[in-house]
Protein backbone atom coordinates (compact mmCIF):
# COMPACT_ATOMS: atom_id res chain seq x y z
CA UNK A 1 0.00 0.00 0.00
CA UNK A 2 2.86 2.00 0.44
CA UNK A 3 3.73 2.34 -3.18
CA UNK A 4 0.32 4.31 -3.65
CA UNK A 5 0.27 7.57 -5.29
CA UNK A 6 -1.02 9.29 -2.15
CA UNK A 7 -0.91 13.33 -2.07
CA UNK A 8 0.48 14.07 1.65
CA UNK A 9 -1.50 17.24 1.70
CA UNK A 10 -5.08 14.55 1.69
CA UNK A 11 -3.89 13.30 5.10
CA UNK A 12 -4.98 9.77 4.44
CA UNK A 13 -2.47 6.93 6.07
CA UNK A 14 -2.98 3.02 5.70
CA UNK A 15 -2.52 1.44 9.45
CA UNK A 16 -2.41 -2.31 9.55
CA UNK A 17 -3.60 -3.29 13.51
CA UNK A 18 -3.13 -6.04 15.32
CA UNK A 19 -5.47 -7.43 17.83
CA UNK A 20 -6.81 -4.05 18.39
CA UNK A 21 -10.66 -3.73 19.24
CA UNK A 22 -12.95 -1.94 16.80
CA UNK A 23 -16.71 -0.70 17.10
CA UNK A 24 -18.51 -2.98 14.90
CA UNK A 25 -16.06 -5.54 14.13
CA UNK A 26 -14.92 -6.71 17.73
CA UNK A 27 -11.18 -7.76 18.15
CA UNK A 28 -9.51 -9.18 14.85
CA UNK A 29 -5.85 -10.24 14.57
CA UNK A 30 -4.84 -8.02 11.78
CA UNK A 31 -6.97 -5.37 10.38
CA UNK A 32 -6.29 -2.85 7.44
CA UNK A 33 -7.97 0.53 7.53
CA UNK A 34 -7.89 4.05 5.61
CA UNK A 35 -8.04 6.63 8.15
CA UNK A 36 -8.66 9.87 6.66
CA UNK A 37 -9.78 13.33 7.98
CA UNK A 38 -13.93 12.59 6.95
CA UNK A 39 -13.64 9.50 8.59
CA UNK A 40 -11.98 5.77 8.69
CA UNK A 41 -12.60 3.15 6.59
CA UNK A 42 -12.12 -0.85 7.03
CA UNK A 43 -10.92 -2.54 4.51
CA UNK A 44 -9.05 -6.16 5.60
CA UNK A 45 -10.08 -8.47 8.22
CA UNK A 46 -7.68 -11.20 9.11
CA UNK A 47 -8.31 -13.60 12.20
CA UNK A 48 -6.32 -16.36 12.89
CA UNK A 49 -8.55 -18.98 14.76
CA UNK A 50 -8.82 -22.57 15.93
CA UNK A 51 -12.00 -22.63 17.45
CA UNK A 52 -15.19 -24.92 16.89
CA UNK A 53 -16.86 -24.46 13.22
CA UNK A 54 -20.11 -22.70 14.68
CA UNK A 55 -17.71 -19.98 16.46
CA UNK A 56 -15.49 -19.50 13.21
CA UNK A 57 -18.79 -18.82 11.18
CA UNK A 58 -20.30 -16.52 13.36
CA UNK A 59 -16.79 -14.76 13.44
CA UNK A 60 -16.75 -14.60 9.96
CA UNK A 61 -20.44 -13.29 9.97
CA UNK A 62 -19.75 -10.79 12.65
CA UNK A 63 -16.90 -9.07 10.38
CA UNK A 64 -18.64 -9.32 6.80
CA UNK A 65 -21.38 -7.16 8.33
CA UNK A 66 -19.21 -4.38 8.42
CA UNK A 67 -20.51 -2.64 5.46
CA UNK A 68 -16.89 -0.88 4.09
CA UNK A 69 -15.13 -4.51 4.56
CA UNK A 70 -13.86 -5.91 0.87
CA UNK A 71 -11.84 -8.86 2.52
CA UNK A 72 -12.60 -10.62 5.48
CA UNK A 73 -9.53 -13.96 5.82
CA UNK A 74 -9.95 -16.66 8.19
CA UNK A 75 -5.93 -18.55 8.92
CA UNK A 76 -6.71 -21.57 11.41
CA UNK A 77 -3.78 -22.72 12.43
CA UNK A 78 -3.97 -26.59 14.13
CA UNK A 79 -2.14 -29.24 15.34
CA UNK A 80 -2.82 -32.84 13.89
CA UNK A 81 -3.88 -33.81 17.76
CA UNK A 82 -4.56 -31.64 20.59
CA UNK A 83 -2.26 -31.48 22.85
CA UNK A 84 -2.02 -32.93 26.19
CA UNK A 85 0.04 -32.40 29.05
CA UNK A 86 1.91 -35.60 30.34
CA UNK A 87 0.97 -37.12 33.13
CA UNK A 88 3.73 -37.30 36.25
CA UNK A 89 5.67 -40.56 36.13
CA UNK A 90 8.53 -42.48 36.45
CA UNK A 91 10.26 -41.80 33.28
CA UNK A 92 9.45 -37.94 33.95
CA UNK A 93 10.67 -38.20 37.20
CA UNK A 94 14.33 -40.27 35.82
CA UNK A 95 14.69 -37.69 32.84
CA UNK A 96 14.18 -34.45 35.33
CA UNK A 97 16.58 -35.96 37.86
CA UNK A 98 19.18 -36.63 35.16
CA UNK A 99 19.07 -33.75 33.50
CA UNK A 100 17.98 -30.84 36.33
CA UNK A 101 18.64 -27.61 34.34
CA UNK A 102 16.02 -26.17 32.87
CA UNK A 103 16.91 -26.35 29.09
CA UNK A 104 17.36 -22.94 27.25
CA UNK A 105 15.36 -22.66 23.52
CA UNK A 106 18.73 -23.17 22.03
CA UNK A 107 19.22 -26.25 23.82
CA UNK A 108 16.24 -27.93 23.86
CA UNK A 109 15.33 -26.97 19.75
CA UNK A 110 17.15 -29.05 17.39
CA UNK A 111 17.44 -26.82 14.23
CA UNK A 112 16.33 -29.43 11.45
CA UNK A 113 12.74 -29.59 13.80
CA UNK A 114 10.00 -28.58 11.92
CA UNK A 115 6.08 -28.29 12.88
CA UNK A 116 4.86 -27.34 9.60
CA UNK A 117 6.40 -30.76 8.51
CA UNK A 118 5.96 -33.21 10.96
CA UNK A 119 5.77 -33.76 14.78
CA UNK A 120 8.49 -32.40 17.71
CA UNK A 121 9.68 -34.62 20.10
CA UNK A 122 11.38 -33.17 23.52
CA UNK A 123 12.53 -33.90 26.73
CA UNK A 124 8.91 -35.08 27.60
CA UNK A 125 10.01 -38.95 27.40
CA UNK A 126 7.77 -40.80 24.65
CA UNK A 127 6.02 -37.37 24.26
CA UNK A 128 5.97 -34.87 21.22
CA UNK A 129 5.11 -31.07 22.40
CA UNK A 130 4.44 -29.71 18.83
CA UNK A 131 2.05 -32.09 16.40
CA UNK A 132 2.25 -31.65 12.80
CA UNK A 133 0.43 -28.37 11.77
CA UNK A 134 -2.27 -28.33 9.31
CA UNK A 135 -2.74 -24.19 7.94
CA UNK A 136 -6.18 -23.54 6.35
CA UNK A 137 -7.04 -20.30 4.99
CA UNK A 138 -9.93 -18.99 3.68
CA UNK A 139 -10.71 -15.74 2.01
CA UNK A 140 -14.09 -13.57 1.16
CA UNK A 141 -14.02 -10.88 -1.29
CA UNK A 142 -17.45 -8.83 -1.60
CA UNK A 143 -18.57 -9.37 -5.29
CA UNK A 144 -20.01 -6.55 -7.20
CA UNK A 145 -23.39 -6.77 -5.38
CA UNK A 146 -22.06 -5.97 -2.30
CA UNK A 147 -22.38 -9.18 -0.85
CA UNK A 148 -20.19 -12.04 0.74
CA UNK A 149 -20.70 -15.34 -0.16
CA UNK A 150 -22.15 -17.54 3.00
CA UNK A 151 -22.94 -21.00 1.25
CA UNK A 152 -21.78 -23.24 3.59
CA UNK A 153 -20.95 -25.46 0.81
CA UNK A 154 -19.40 -23.22 -1.42
CA UNK A 155 -16.84 -24.40 -3.25
CA UNK A 156 -13.54 -21.96 -5.03
CA UNK A 157 -14.28 -19.43 -7.18
CA UNK A 158 -13.73 -15.74 -8.06
CA UNK A 159 -15.14 -14.47 -4.69
CA UNK A 160 -14.04 -17.29 -2.06
CA UNK A 161 -11.13 -19.53 -1.80
CA UNK A 162 -9.95 -22.17 1.00
CA UNK A 163 -6.46 -23.20 0.60
CA UNK A 164 -4.39 -25.66 3.02
CA UNK A 165 -1.03 -25.25 3.03
CA UNK A 166 0.79 -28.58 3.79
CA UNK A 167 4.27 -30.12 4.28
CA UNK A 168 5.29 -29.91 0.76
CA UNK A 169 3.34 -27.19 -0.70
CA UNK A 170 4.22 -25.44 -3.70
CA UNK A 171 3.64 -22.48 -5.56
CA UNK A 172 0.83 -23.77 -7.27
CA UNK A 173 -1.20 -24.91 -4.12
CA UNK A 174 -1.57 -20.95 -3.83
CA UNK A 175 -2.41 -20.26 -6.76
CA UNK A 176 -6.34 -19.93 -6.94
CA UNK A 177 -5.52 -17.64 -2.99
CA UNK A 178 -2.68 -15.10 -4.63
CA UNK A 179 -5.34 -14.31 -7.99
CA UNK A 180 -8.02 -13.97 -4.92
CA UNK A 181 -5.86 -11.82 -3.26
CA UNK A 182 -4.77 -9.89 -6.13
CA UNK A 183 -8.51 -8.98 -6.95
CA UNK A 184 -8.91 -7.93 -2.89
CA UNK A 185 -6.10 -5.45 -3.54
CA UNK A 186 -7.84 -3.89 -6.65
CA UNK A 187 -11.39 -3.89 -4.92
CA UNK A 188 -9.47 -2.37 -1.60
CA UNK A 189 -7.73 0.22 -4.51
CA UNK A 190 -11.55 0.90 -5.96
CA UNK A 191 -12.56 1.92 -2.27
CA UNK A 192 -9.43 3.91 -1.82
CA UNK A 193 -10.46 6.03 -4.59
CA UNK A 194 -14.35 6.06 -4.13
CA UNK A 195 -13.46 7.94 -0.53
CA UNK A 196 -10.67 10.44 -2.22
CA UNK A 197 -13.18 11.29 -5.16
CA UNK A 198 -15.52 11.89 -2.03
CA UNK A 199 -13.25 13.73 0.49
CA UNK A 200 -10.38 15.34 -0.90
CA UNK A 201 -9.48 17.38 -3.36
CA UNK A 202 -7.45 16.19 -6.41
CA UNK A 203 -6.41 17.07 -10.13
CA UNK A 204 -7.35 14.52 -13.03
CA UNK A 205 -3.59 13.64 -13.36
CA UNK A 206 -3.19 12.48 -9.02
CA UNK A 207 -6.79 10.33 -10.10
CA UNK A 208 -5.29 9.06 -13.16
CA UNK A 209 -2.17 7.95 -11.14
CA UNK A 210 -3.63 6.07 -8.59
CA UNK A 211 -6.27 3.82 -10.94
CA UNK A 212 -3.40 3.16 -12.57
CA UNK A 213 -1.45 1.96 -9.70
CA UNK A 214 -0.85 -2.06 -9.73
CA UNK A 215 -0.78 -4.38 -6.68
CA UNK A 216 2.16 -6.63 -6.08
CA UNK A 217 1.29 -9.83 -7.90
CA UNK A 218 1.83 -12.07 -4.93
CA UNK A 219 0.56 -10.26 -1.74
CA UNK A 220 2.30 -12.71 0.49
CA UNK A 221 5.48 -15.00 0.16
CA UNK A 222 4.36 -18.08 1.57
CA UNK A 223 7.33 -19.61 2.52
CA UNK A 224 8.05 -16.56 4.75
CA UNK A 225 4.39 -17.32 6.35
CA UNK A 226 5.70 -20.48 6.88
CA UNK A 227 8.90 -20.03 8.65
CA UNK A 228 7.24 -17.48 10.83
CA UNK A 229 4.49 -19.76 11.75
CA UNK A 230 6.94 -22.61 12.79
CA UNK A 231 8.94 -20.17 15.03
CA UNK A 232 6.06 -19.20 16.66
CA UNK A 233 4.90 -23.04 17.06
CA UNK A 234 8.35 -23.98 18.53
CA UNK A 235 8.18 -21.32 21.18
CA UNK A 236 4.56 -22.94 22.11
CA UNK A 237 6.29 -26.35 22.28
CA UNK A 238 9.00 -24.77 24.83
CA UNK A 239 6.38 -23.71 26.73
CA UNK A 240 4.96 -26.56 27.15
CA UNK A 241 8.33 -28.11 28.27
CA UNK A 242 8.87 -26.22 30.65
CA UNK A 243 5.92 -26.18 32.02
CA UNK A 244 6.07 -30.01 32.43
CA UNK A 245 10.00 -29.56 33.91
CA UNK A 246 8.52 -26.94 36.16
CA UNK A 247 5.07 -29.49 37.43
CA UNK A 248 7.83 -32.57 37.13
CA UNK A 249 10.30 -31.25 39.21
CA UNK A 250 8.15 -29.34 41.92
CA UNK A 251 6.11 -32.92 42.41
CA UNK A 252 9.96 -34.81 43.30
CA UNK A 253 10.76 -32.49 45.77
CA UNK A 254 6.60 -32.67 47.11
CA UNK A 255 7.56 -36.47 47.26
CA UNK A 256 11.32 -37.01 48.13
CA UNK A 257 11.05 -34.13 50.80
CA UNK A 258 13.70 -31.60 52.31
CA UNK A 259 16.33 -34.54 53.03
CA UNK A 260 16.20 -36.26 49.73
CA UNK A 261 16.17 -32.35 48.09
CA UNK A 262 19.56 -31.88 49.52
CA UNK A 263 21.27 -35.24 48.50
CA UNK A 264 19.54 -33.99 44.99
CA UNK A 265 21.25 -30.64 44.93
CA UNK A 266 24.75 -32.06 45.56
CA UNK A 267 24.43 -33.95 41.98
CA UNK A 268 27.01 -32.20 39.45
CA UNK A 269 25.17 -30.01 36.99
CA UNK A 270 25.82 -29.71 33.28
CA UNK A 271 28.55 -27.49 31.90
Amino acid sequence: MDSLPINAQWGLHFLIHMTTFFKGIGMPDLFLELQGPKGDRPLWVADIVSSQEEEVASTVRHYMECQDVVLVSIIDIRESSPYKPPKHSSDAAKAVNEWQDLLTFREWHSGTENPAFGSIASSIPHRSVVDSLTITIKTWLRNPEGKFSTNANQHCDQYYTCTQIGPNFTPADTSHLDLLLGRGMRAIQNSIVDYIVQHCQLTDGELSAIRQWTPSARVFDWEQVMKYVNKAALWDGYGRYRQWHDTTKRSIDETTGPESQGESNKRPKRA
